[in-house]
């Protein structure tokens, strides 16, 4: 029996490599920081791909994303660093963003949208954990979160097919 090669994506010489690291602008480390080293702060001791993470969740979720191209940027974290899970997120909210699954092809392009979001989700982020306002931000997310919970199940029942 003959073995057949098929490939199902375009291969080059050079494989497409992920960026080294995660960036943030220099003037956003300040609250990147804050919400890392703040005793108050739900994100206290966390690893900083966590505040990333959110604040690019928070940009996606409010639609919200600042241009990057004449920023001074700065290092943040390593992608390595990042979990199988976590780079889907990333590679998910980018897809999203640019409606088009060639963004993947793109890796540089991937983190650039993810980079984005973040700047413009910090600034919320920080809004939030700090306001003052009677309860923990935890608290207030996940009472956030279950109401679009809801609202997302009552959306896919309502739109269920009945065969019988």
């Amino acid at each position: 029996m003959k073995e057949v090669n098929v490939r199902w994506y375009l291969m080059t010489d050079e494989k497409i490599k992920e960026p080294l690291v995660i960036r943030v602008k220099e003037k956003d480390l300040e609250d990147f920081n804050k919400l890392l080293d703040d005793n108050e702060s739900p994100f206290n001791k966390s690893a900083r791909k966590t505040v990333f993470l959110v604040a690019m969740a928070i940009g996606f979720h409010e639609m919200i994303k600042e241009e990057l191209k004449d920023v001074k940027m700065i290092d943040y974290d390593r992608v390595a660093y990042l979990a199988p899970g976590e780079k889907a997120l990333i590679k998910a909210i980018a897809v999203a963003d640019k409606n088009d699954l060639q963004v993947l092809l793109n890796p540089k392009e991937v983190y650039l949208i993810a980079e984005e979001y973040a700047a413009g989700g910090i600034k919320i982020l920080k809004n939030k954990v700090f306001s003052g306002e009677f309860g923990s931000y935890i608290k207030k997310l996940e009472a956030e979160l279950v109401e679009k919970y809801k609202k997302i199940s009552e959306n896919s029942n309502s739109k269920k097919i009945n065969y019988g």
